[in-house]
């Protein structure tokens, strides 16, 4: 929840149910996860097929189970910030 909206007018604030959605995907640690994925959508700095191959070199092998809800975490995130747009318009 926002308490105190920005003033600054060089931001874009996205609103979204981050914790709730990594709730319906069972995994409430990948709440970040969806968070980056917006951001990567606002601003595209890399490609989440590049995070996904990070995480596969980054995680040790007992880990890599969780790599596929980390990048169903990442393309929600995406999909709430337009999701978001459509409320707000």
């Amino acid at each position: 929840t926002i308490i105190h909206p920005p003033t600054r007018e060089d931001i874009d604030v996205v609103c979204m149910p981050a914790i709730e959605e990594a709730d319906k995907l069972k995994a409430k640690q990948v709440a970040n996860m969806i968070m980056v994925g917006a951001f990567l959508e606002k601003r595209p700095i890399v490609k989440i097929e590049t995070i996904v191959s990070a995480l596969k070199k980054a995680l040790p092998e007992h880990r890599h189970h969780l790599i596929p809800v980390n990048e169903q975490a990442l393309k929600k995130g995406k999909e709430l910030v337009h999701l978001n747009e459509k409320i707000i318009a």
